[in-house]
């Protein structure tokens, strides 16, 4: 009997199937999560991100999801893509595992926190007009989406939130100004390869594109690049 393989061609469109899917789950809009034998479960308060193609929840110690990652119960995450420009919606079939326990030291909680995987075991994406696809695994999983659009989004957008102190000060010490003489600065644009820089001072809006020395092959590779670039580069 003779063995189907996959050709070049399905394997490419398994690729994109999959980049497809990892980008919407980068960067949800809105998520929902049903939950095996817990009747409700308010997704709002859950804090969800995609480590290497993995669902992972935050949650207090005592909520009905640390309690039901705890028993390993089953759960269905739907998510709907946050990029306007890479919509559809991704439905994440798998079992609740707890990955591990956070402690935190303010006295406006418990100091408890667990974070959640939902371990996936079939992952499909709705695309705007087109049926339900099942999205193979193996391509789901692969470490070469990690660097989707969704990823550098959040990554982009928490640059430009948690660090433009630092940029605004490493943009006034490559162009020889005082950090106050920054009046605006963002990082624009990211890809695997490299940055663009916009900001604005007394002399007007500027902008430069900035080029990795190599291709940043993860996430930790990318914001090990982008220190070293931020730091260094623009000088």
């Amino acid at each position: 009997m003779s063995v189907l393989r996959p050709t070049a061609t399905d394997r490419a469109a398994a690729s994109d199937l999959a980049r497809r899917a990892r980008t919407v789950l980068a960067l949800p809009a809105s998520a929902h999560l049903a939950v095996e034998d817990v009747e409700h479960l308010d997704a709002g308060d859950l804090a969800l991100c995609d480590l290497a193609g993995v669902p992972t929840l935050g949650c207090p110690a005592d909520s009905p999801l640390a309690r039901a990652a705890a028993e390993g119960r089953g759960a269905v995450l739907t998510v709907t893509g946050g990029l306007a420009d890479h919509p559809g919606l991704v439905t994440v079939v798998g079992r609740l595992r707890t990955l591990r326990v956070e402690r935190c030291s303010c006295p406006c909680d418990d100091g408890e926190r667990h974070v959640v995987r939902l371990e996936p075991r079939y992952v499909a994406l709705e695309l705007p007009g087109e049926a339900r696809r099942r999205v193979p695994m193996a391509a789901f999983s692969s470490p070469e989406h990690a660097l989707n659009p969704g990823y550098l989004a959040r990554a982009l957008r928490h640059a430009n939130t948690c660090h433009a102190d630092l940029l605004r000060e490493t943009l006034a010490t490559a162009t020889g100004r005082a950090p106050g003489e920054i009046l605006t600065a963002e990082i624009s644009g990211l890809t695997p390869s490299g940055l663009e820089v916009t900001w604005v001072d007394a002399a007007g809006a500027h902008r430069r594109g900035l080029a990795f020395p190599r291709t940043a092959a993860d996430a930790d590779d990318l914001a090990l690049l982008m220190r070293g670039l931020l730091h260094v580069g623009l000088r």
